[in-house]
């Protein structure tokens, strides 16, 4: 190359050289400068906006998370704390057996996270205030905003970058639903905006705000700022996690022992459900919607007789229920599934059931519905009430012999005033006409038929339990020995006749007349039932009746008994005629043959002598009538002699006589004026004392029905010896039994003669009162009205 080209090149190298160290590279420079700032600046910008992007995801995963912990603390804690009866309430720390509620819980746990990780905040609120809510309601105009843009569109959450409290913060809200727990405290506070709030409701904000000063900050200062600004919020977010995780770790091994806690505790209720079901005293048998039985307790073993393992799974149609009641049951069963509604729901119910046996029997049940989402279940609790219609119907029984009885005791009275009037005057027309008389035959036939128709009065009287017992202690094998030569021509020679006397019999106390009474008619009654012939066992022996034997026959307290037992090889009663053979009046015997009184008038004397009659027959293998009277430790008392009377006693002292049958009044007059008294009569109680007022002089006796209007003869008696102590009283009625003990008349210190009586006895009663030594030392037991 020549020198020159050599030169040239030289020189445009230089110059090259030149332009590109003394211009291009500090344009260069330059340039790189200002990329590198604009690079700079650009990244700050990207970094910022990272930093926003960032933020608005970190508070929407914030968000998201405290959303997902709260349904999951709802939905799995809170569910099973309620189960076991625990508190979900904001003020959870000051009560024992509390948690806090799933918005406490979460907004707890979102402040604790935000202010260990960037000092932020996180707040719920909605358009009133509530007790767990950080400051109630919207504090400004962002909040309001966002409440009404998440209430139009609840999936897209709603933020904003501003400066808050002096410092470049994230506000992020996204909706706060309404959960199950919290609608019926909305819906009833006072201040809310709504009463009708729905599970998934908007009813308020979830607001994250984030603080985002400082990291924008050092992002403009530089990208090494950012870089370590970034590094910062990475390590801040990092540690933050960190403690997040140590929270949530801790919180779950709290909650883990809490469920543990929980479950144990709920294992342990179940088996004590289970032990009260398994000892109660009714059946409890739990049944699905399809029928088939889910549950089945021992109670209800008992009583069906079907085990828990054979019960369960089977129809309970066809396990308890009577084929004729299968298809009501059925259609009750559809009723319940398809309308939710029953007959026989949440109330007590009387059925026939069925017995594994095939036996029926009554029942009383109530179901209780179980329902579980859409699907029912039922509880059944079953009680056998055999017994207890048993005793209703024994209740009714003694009801209607009660009444019965007391009907009888009224005609009984009525019918002895006008048995008394008939036999006194037969009597004393017989006493004037002397022997032979030209119609005496005929008022004998008068006096016969009234006195017949005392015994059916007395017969009425024993059955209402009203007539007059002369109770002793005595041996029951004497009152059998002292029938047996009666029995045996009453029976006839056909029936054989044997005794099993037990030979060690304890003592009763009875009138020996009645259970005379009570043999007979039980041993006519079963001669009637041998019309061919057969045999009649009449046994005595001591009873001890223990609580098992009075759990069968509840009317009767358990104790020592001594038992009278007839029985004959008969024809038998069917139930039908078993539940009426004690009713007065009825008889299986042939019109005419029979009064229907016999066996009732048994009932009664053993009623009113404390005892106890029971029926057992088996049609065609005869019948056995067994009594329970109480046994007593007394030694037998020795029967007194009948008294004779052969002549009227006469006397010459003062009566005052007080009947409110004007008939029987007159008898009365009539008989004691004949054997020489003088009658002061009253027709009731006031005018007997209006006489004994007014009369002036002595009177000895004091001669009174015990039952009258207006005054009884007791009250009668008593003012009138409040005046003179000393009077004799003498006693009459037709009623004789309950109203004669309920005034006291019985006691041994009291006079008292029964309708009907004849003339001659009640002279002979006047007579012996007035004689009554005990009174003698009283000046002859006068009451003398001065005057």
């Amino acid at each position: 190359m020549r020198p020159g080209m050599r030169q040239a090149t030289a020189e445009v190298v230089a110059g090259f050289r030149y332009l590109l160290y003394e211009r291009t590279i500090p344009v260069l420079a330059v340039l790189l400068c200002v990329g590198v700032a604009g690079i700079l600046w650009h990244l700050s910008r990207l970094s910022s906006n990272l930093i926003e992007s960032t933020a608005v995801q970190d508070a929407a995963l914030y968000a998201d998370s405290l959303v997902e912990f709260r349904k999951l603390y709802a939905s799995e804690v809170v569910a099973r704390a309620q189960s076991h009866g625990m508190q979900i309430t904001h003020d959870y720390a000051d009560k024992e057996d509390a948690i806090p509620l799933p918005a406490t819980l979460s907004l707890l746990l979102g402040n604790r996270i935000a202010e260990n990780g960037s000092g932020g905040e996180v707040r719920l609120y909605s358009d009133y205030p509530f007790p767990w809510r950080k400051d109630g309601g919207p504090r400004d105009d962002f909040e309001r905003n966002a409440l009404d843009r998440l209430r139009q569109r609840s999936d897209q959450p709603f933020y904003r970058f501003e400066d808050y409290g002096g410092r470049r913060v994230l506000r992020y809200v996204t909706a706060d639903r309404m959960q199950a727990t919290c609608v019926s405290c909305h819906n009833s506070h006072p201040q809310s905006s709504k009463t009708n709030w729905k599970t998934g409701d908007v009813g308020g904000g979830l607001e994250i705000i984030l603080p985002l000063d400082r990291a924008v900050a050092q992002a403009n200062a530089g990208l090494k700022g950012t870089f370590a600004l970034m590094a910062i919020i990475v390590v801040l977010g990092l540690a933050g996690l960190a403690l997040v995780i140590r929270k949530l770790r801790r919180t779950s091994v709290e909650l883990e022992q809490r469920v543990a806690e929980r479950t144990a505790a709920l294992r342990q209720s179940e088996e004590r459900t289970r032990l009260i079901i398994d000892s109660a005293l009714d059946a409890v048998v739990g049944m699905d919607a399809d029928g088939t039985i889910t549950d089945w307790n021992p109670r209800a073993q008992a009583i069906f007789g079907w085990t828990r393992s054979e019960a369960l799974g089977r129809p309970l149609a066809e396990t308890i229920i009577p084929a004729q009641s299968r298809e009501v049951h059925a259609c009750g069963l559809k009723e319940l599934l398809t309308t939710g509604n029953g007959s026989v729901l949440n109330r007590r119910v009387e059925m026939i059931a069925l017995r594994r046996d095939g036996e029926e029997f009554p029942i009383e049940f109530s179901v209780s519905p179980l329902k579980s989402g859409g699907t029912y279940a039922f509880a059944a609790f079953i009680a056998d009430i055999t017994e207890r219609k048993r005793l209703e119907e024994a209740f009714r029984q003694a009801q209607k012999m009660d009444a019965v009885g007391r009907l009888a005791g009224g005609v009984a009275h009525d019918f002895n005033n006008l048995l008394t009037v008939i036999t006194g005057y037969s009597q004393l027309l017989l006493n004037g006409l002397g022997p032979g008389g030209p119609i005496c035959p005929q008022i004998e036939q008068i006096k016969t038929a009234a006195d017949r128709a005392a015994t059916l009065t007395n017969q009425l009287l024993a059955f209402s339990r009203k007539q007059i017992l002369q109770p002793r202690v005595l041996t029951l094998n004497e009152v059998v020995e002292s029938t047996e030569k009666l029995l045996r021509r009453l029976i006839g020679e056909d029936i054989d006749l044997a005794t099993r006397l037990d030979p060690a019999l304890g003592q009763v106390k009875a009138d020996p007349g009645q259970i005379d009474q009570v043999i007979i008619n039980l041993a006519v009654n079963a001669r009637d039932a041998m019309p061919q012939g057969g045999r009649l066992t009449i046994e005595t022996v001591n009873a001890e009746l223990d609580e098992s034997y009075t759990r069968r026959h509840p009317a009767v307290p358990p104790g020592p008994y001594v038992m009278l037992a007839v029985s004959d090889t008969g024809r038998g009663m069917d139930q039908e005629t078993q539940a009426r053979i004690f009713e007065p009046f009825y008889t299986t015997k042939e019109r005419g043959k029979g009064t229907g009184l016999g066996l009732a008038t048994v009932y009664g004397i053993v009623k009113q002598s404390g005892g106890f009659i029971w029926v057992y027959s088996e049609v065609g293998r005869g019948t056995t009538f067994k009594i329970y009277l109480p046994r007593v430790d007394e030694d037998a008392e020795a029967a007194g002699a009948d008294r004779v009377l052969r002549e009227v006693p006469r006397g010459a002292e003062t009566v005052l006589m007080t009947e409110d049958d004007e008939m029987v009044r007159s008898l009365i007059r009539v008989t004691l004026q004949e054997q020489g008294y003088t009658v002061l009569e009253a027709r009731d109680g006031p005018e007997a004392l209006r006489i004994s007022q007014e009369h002036r002089g002595p009177i000895h006796l004091l001669v009174t029905d015990v039952v009258m209007p207006g005054m009884n003869g007791r009250e009668l008696a008593e003012r009138l010896a409040s005046r003179c102590p000393s009077i004799r009283v003498l006693y009459l009625s037709g009623y004789t039994g309950e109203t004669i003990v309920r005034n006291g008349v019985l006691e041994a210190e009291r006079a008292f003669l029964p309708k009907p009586f004849s003339p001659a006895d009640f002279a002979h009663k006047v007579r012996e009162v007035l004689n009554d030594t005990r009174g003698d030392e009283r000046e002859a037991g006068a009451l003398t009205v001065e005057g």
